[in-house]
């Protein structure tokens, strides 16, 4: 009976290791896994980080682009305003000019009636 009550406790012994065993190659192939899916990550993590990158980039040249372009604005903003303050003084000068043509077309024809 001792044979028998050892052989049992045996078997159970065999038993509770293959489950010990089958557990632990459920836990190496869960951390396996893990580690396949942690590296995954990493990938799509590394790719994000260089389209940000990328993406920082493109937003800097289209705000040196809008700057450079806010710039053009502001110089062509003041040359249109020296150009319309020349265009009115020139205007002022051609009615000056046409006041005194005026006068001296008047002034002839004063001429010409005291001749008559």
């Amino acid at each position: 009976m001792a044979e028998t009550n050892g052989s049992g406790r045996l078997d159970i012994l065999i038993d509770q290791v293959g489950r010990l065993t089958e557990g632990l190659t459920d836990v190496k192939q869960l951390v396996e896994r893990v580690a396949h899916t942690t590296e995954q990550q990493k990938e799509n993590i590394s790719r994000l980080t260089a389209s940000v990158e990328q993406q920082a980039q493109s937003v800097e040249q289209q705000a040196q682009s809008v700057e450079q372009q806010a710039q053009n604005i502001s110089r062509l903003t003041t040359l249109f305003e020296q150009q319309s303050q020349r265009q009115a003084e020139v205007t002022d000068r051609l009615e000056r000019q046409a006041e005194t043509t005026d006068r001296l077309v008047r002034i002839v024809e004063n001429l010409l009636e005291q001749r008559s």
